[in-house]
């Protein structure tokens, strides 16, 4: 198969090269790669995953679900990138992200915490650091799903990272609304996960490059393999 036949989309490479530690190991979409991406949610399948969850019935909590929204409107959003307005079903996303056979390289998970700083400070926490302050919530800072973020950053190599908003105050009773600093925040977040998406989307066409030039070069060497083959079968014929 030529190189070409892989160069459809910044990173439809991904149904079409695996990669090991020596670097590319198979490239062809077959039918059974396509049957098999078609099976996965796009969440999984998708090299960068946004995840916003928190409970819009609860004043700030629903600061992720904001986010994601703005994110979802914008046209400039890159292709590989899968942005969920996740609300309270986070960790059903988790998990199927933990048992699928593909997985993003990146999530980034927003949500919004009390850390007791100023409200409406928008900041990056890592996952260990996630208050365990409302463990009865329906936001990420329940135990299990923390779990299942550090089990897809530790055993399952995906690149997790925490992007959370200081709230001013989440009611105990329904209470729909952001506060205004922490709706003032939502754009500031924005901006982050943009700025982390474009890093990222640079370094995956990089690596995109790099696989297409091996694949060429794994293919020029096996051409000449067989040509040299061919010649010395032909010469025995003549003998």
């Amino acid at each position: 198969m030529r190189p070409s036949r892989i160069e459809r989309g910044d990173f439809e490479a991904e149904l079409a090269i695996e990669h090991n530690d020596a670097g590319v190991r198979d490239a062809g979409v077959t039918v059974e790669k396509i049957e098999m991406s078609m099976t996965v949610p796009e969440y999984c399948s998708k090299p960068i995953v946004v995840l916003g969850c928190g409970n819009v019935l609860l004043g700030d909590d629903g600061f992720g679900p904001a986010v994601a929204q703005c994110l979802q409107s914008r046209a400039d959003l890159p292709e590989a990138v899968c942005v969920i307005d996740a609300g309270t079903g986070v960790r059903e996303i988790l998990f199927n992200i933990v048992l699928s056979e593909r997985r993003p390289r990146k999530i980034i998970v927003v949500d919004a915490v009390d850390k007791g700083v100023m409200p409406g400070e928008v900041f990056r926490l890592p996952i260990d650091a996630v208050p365990v302050k409302k463990l009865d919530d329906f936001s990420v800072h329940q135990l299990p799903t923390s779990n299942l973020l550090k089990e897809l950053g530790d055993f399952c190599g995906v690149d997790v990272e925490l992007i959370a908003c200081q709230v001013k105050d989440i009611p105990e009773v329904v209470s729909p609304g952001l506060s205004r600093p922490v709706r003032r925040a939502v754009a500031k977040a924005v901006k982050a996960i943009m700025a982390e998406v474009e890093s990222e989307t640079k370094a995956l066409r990089m690596g995109f490059r790099e696989a297409v030039r091996a694949l060429a070069w794994k293919q020029e060497d096996r051409g000449q393999i067989n040509g040299r083959r061919e010649n010395s079968n032909g010469k025995d014929n003549n003998r």
